[in-house]
C-alpha cells in the first residue's frame, strides 16, 4: 500500500463519522424544535382553521422556519386595523392576503421564528 493509498483511506474514514459533539447538538436543536413546535399547535391550528375560512387557493410548506405557507382569496373576518393587513403569522401558519408585498413573506417568516424562540407568547 502506497502512502497515497493509506492518506486517502484515513481521510474516508474520519470523513464519514460525525464527531459525537456535533450529533449532540444536531439533536438537542431537532428536540427543542419539536418542542416548540408542539407548544406552538394551537396557535397553529387557530390559524391554519383561519386559513380555511379566508379561501385559500395555494398552500405551501416552508423548511426554515417551519411553516404553513397559505395564500388566501381576503381576510373578510378582520376588524378595526387588520381589515389592511397584507399577511399575518398564526403560529406556524403565515397567511398571505392578496395586496401582498415584497418582503411580507420574510417579515412574517421573522414572526414564525419569533414563536420558535417563546412559544407560549
Amino acid at each position: 500500500m502506497t502512502s497515497v493509498d493509506t492518506e486517502s483511506s484515513l481521510l474516508l474514514s474520519s470523513s464519514s463519522s460525525t464527531p459525537s459533539c456535533l450529533r449532540n447538538g444536531l439533536a438537542e436543536a431537532t428536540s427543542s424544535l419539536m418542542i416548540s413546535f408542539v407548544l406552538n399547535l394551537p396557535h397553529t391550528l387557530i390559524g391554519l382553521i383561519l386559513a380555511l375560512i379566508s379561501v385559500p387557493y395555494s398552500i405551501k410548506w416552508n423548511g426554515k422556519p417551519q411553516a404553513f405557507v397559505i395564500s388566501v382569496k381576503s381576510f373578510w373576518w378582520t376588524v378595526g386595523y387588520m381589515k389592511r393587513a397584507r399577511a399575518m403569522a398564526i403560529g406556524h401558519a403565515v397567511l398571505l392576503g392578496p395586496n401582498l408585498e415584497d418582503k411580507d413573506l420574510e417579515h412574517e417568516l421573522i414572526h414564525v421564528e419569533q414563536h420558535q424562540r417563546m412559544p407560549l407568547i
